[in-house]
């Protein structure tokens, strides 16, 4: 993990700001673990990607959950996301005794305009059935909405009251052959929350200003938000010129810590309380660093990805969607919002100056070299003078010899 990209202690993974499994606690001893935080915007993503996170589950790639995700078909999506969650907890309140959890997860998002169709089936992922896994406790498939059921799967259909919404629930038990209508489209009540937007401003190329705009677009409902920034030391920012604009919201807490050329990059924390349809922008000035010749990757004329902001935030939405369940990720009191990623264009030099001075000065050697090494290694004779006969004898047996 590269040092000069990494944070640490930041308030968005303080204990606390994330739910626990039931009947579980945290540890107590948190002096002696050490947060390290850090992002690769630039990771190149491929099929690959998904392989070892298969290995990870109990069946790996043969049976159950990974048995239904065919590489070319995740990765063909409008939205994808592979996260592997690793805590370490304690069973009771006295921390007799520890547990280490695992928790994988996997999120793809197609446009409806993709299968355009009402009609869903299994074959959509590439294969033509799903089978449970053989040491799993039990396997659920979770359907959105009102369905109709093409086939002979037993099928479950349950009301949440709170959500306003209904849900088919399929327990796999066998080899299943899934296929299914919705009936409905209608938009989902996750929508709520926030709107970002992030991006620099200024002009020339020294300097500039990055802005971002936090909107609580709940008509009736205050929201809490964990603001974090993790800026390179690339963009040398000037905390004296940080500017937090609103007119209904005000900041319960606030972290930063400064940058250091080539080893730590720049935090910016905060904790944010919102108010119903409020604006709230974040603003602060930088310039931008000068790198050494060998520090420029290659193809530096992209520029340098900057990572996304990261907000989360705490809210109420009753019952869970994924009931009867103990797992934190799933209990859906907490959602992060991640903005997009920002490209710092630095000052480059002339990367084709030295292929220019090469050139031009072999071809300056190779003229002027070889003129001069043929005059100062040739030997010079003087040439006797031929009398009247040497010449026509010459001419004579030249002819002859033609």
């Amino acid at each position: 993990m590269k040092q000069d990209l990494t944070a640490e202690d930041l308030i968005l993974f303080k204990p606390g700001n994330h739910p626990l499994p039931k009947g579980k606690h945290e540890i107590r001893d948190h002096d002696n673990l050490k947060l390290k935080y850090s992002l690769l915007p630039r990771e190149i993503v491929c099929t690959e990607n998904l392989t070892p996170w298969k290995k990870l589950l109990p069946c790996k790639s043969k049976n159950g959950f990974a048995g239904i995700l065919e590489g070319r078909k995740v990765f063909d999506s409008n939205y994808h996301s592979l996260g592997i969650h690793v805590m370490i907890l304690c069973s009771d309140a006295i921390c007799a005794k520890k547990e280490l959890h695992l928790i994988q997860t996997l999120t793809v998002v197609h446009s409806y305009h993709y299968t355009k169709s009402k009609v869903f089936n299994i074959s959509f992922f590439g294969v033509k059935s799903i089978q449970k896994c053989p040491i799993s406790e039990h396997s659920r498939i979770v359907i959105d909405g009102n369905v109709i059921i093409n086939n002979s799967v037993k099928s479950k259909q349950l009301s949440l009251n709170s959500l306003k919404r209904n849900v088919t629930l399929i327990n796999v038990e066998s080899e299943t052959e899934l296929s299914f209508e919705r009936t409905d489209f209608e938009s989902s009540p996750y929508n709520k929350g926030l709107k970002i937007i992030r991006r620099f401003s200024g002009y020339g190329q020294e300097r500039g200003k990055i802005k971002t705009f936090i909107k609580n677009i709940n008509p009736d409902t205050n929201i809490t938000v964990l603001w974090t920034e993790v800026v390179p030391w690339l963009a040398r920012i000037y905390f004296h010129t940080l500017e937090v604009s609103t007119l209904q919201a005000y900041i319960d807490e606030y972290f930063y810590t400064p940058a250091k050329d080539r080893e730590r990059p720049a935090t910016i924390q905060m904790k944010l309380d919102l108010a119903p349809e409020s604006v709230t922008e974040i603003s602060y000035d930088y310039t931008k660093a000068s790198l050494k010749y060998t520090e420029y990757p290659p193809d530096p004329n992209r520029g340098f990805d900057l990572n996304p902001g990261i907000a989360l935030f705490e809210h109420e939405i009753g019952e869970s969607l994924f009931w009867n369940s103990d797992q934190p990720l799933w209990n859906q009191r907490f959602s992060k919002y991640v903005t997009n990623t920002l490209v710092l264009i630095l000052p480059l030099p002339d990367f084709s100056m030295p292929f220019n001075v090469i050139t031009f000065t072999s071809t300056l050697v190779a003229l002027f070299f070889g003129s001069l090494f043929n005059i100062y290694t040739r030997e010079w004779r003087v040439k006797k003078k031929k009398s009247l006969m040497e010449k026509i004898r010459d001419k004579l047996f030249k002819a002859k010899t033609d």
